[in-house]
């Protein structure tokens, strides 16, 4: 399974932290941070990455963080091509739903160690 991981850059450590756990489990993940270098035609590079993935993970962003609107709207252009996408909730502190986000698949992290986190994923995403 290939994954393609939406995050705001203020969750840039849970992504990456996350990130490895799910290739330890044997699935590949693509996140923009080492897979973006300057000078990529950035547009072309996410749709390639959204296209070859299998599913997209959002990890909500928290109220207010800088490039939220970045991940939501990748979580929506992979659903626009009709992939799956897991919707990570840390709880407290977390935005409001989007309503463009309502009907996706919504896992609640709070608490949860990450080796069961992305266990989940790995398991929902099949």
């Amino acid at each position: 399974m290939k994954f393609f991981l939406a995050y705001s850059p203020a969750d840039k450590k849970y992504a990456a932290s996350l990130a490895a756990e799910i290739e330890q489990r044997g699935a590949s993940v693509w996140q923009d941070e080492g897979s973006l270098a300057p000078g990529d035609e950035w547009e072309a590079t996410l749709r390639e990455a959204l296209n070859d993935s299998g599913a997209t993970i959002l990890l909500l962003p928290r109220e207010g963080a800088r490039g939220a609107n970045n991940a939501i709207f990748e979580a929506g252009a992979a659903k626009a091509l009709g992939k799956k996408v897991i919707v990570v909730s840390r709880g407290p502190g977390d935005r409001e739903f989007p309503n463009n986000i309502a009907d996706m698949a919504i896992f609640d992290a709070e608490n949860k160690p990450m080796q069961e986190i992305a266990d989940t994923l790995v398991r929902l995403a099949v």
